[in-house]
């Protein structure tokens, strides 16, 4: 899948660290580390990053640029700190640190929680009522697999 570009591998620290609290050396090794594996793998580099417990603050971006990410994933609810309504929350939005930036898609914390729970069917109707003919709208999901099947 991943050869036929149906899946795109997202990279992130190896051990699953929490960026905020390591050396800058050790972010980059545990960024490094999973990118190498994905590499070995898949044959593959990732461009993505994962946060883990999307516990954030603005000098990852350097981080993340230095390692080769473009783009990493965030609680809406860092959006909506910053001033940007739930209507301005389906887009892109670029982070800059020191001249870096990267891209930040925002995860729909709400409906990432209600997904594993809910009928397919009702999470489509629910992803057509943020369709709006007036402009393009992206609505990401991040669900940890071991909410999965209502594990």
């Amino acid at each position: 899948m991943v050869k036929r570009k149906q899946v795109e591998l997202i990279g992130g620290g190896f051990y699953e660290p929490i960026l905020t609290l390591i050396p800058d050396s050790d972010k980059l090794g545990q960024i490094e580390k999973l990118t190498t594996y994905l590499r070995a793998s898949f044959g593959t580099r990732p461009r993505g990053s994962w946060i883990a417990e999307r516990i954030w603050e603005p000098g990852l971006v350097k981080i993340l640029k230095n390692s080769g990410m473009d783009y990493t994933f965030l609680d809406d609810r860092y959006f909506h700190i910053a001033g940007v309504d739930g209507e301005n929350c389906y887009s892109t939005y670029l982070t800059e640190d020191q001249g870096k930036t990267i891209t930040v898609f925002p995860i729909s914390l709400n409906l990432g929680k209600r997904a594993p729970f809910q009928q397919p069917e009702e999470i489509i109707k629910e992803l057509n009522n943020f369709a709006d003919d007036s402009e393009q709208r992206l609505v990401s999901l991040m669900i940890e697999g071991e909410k999965l099947g209502g594990c």
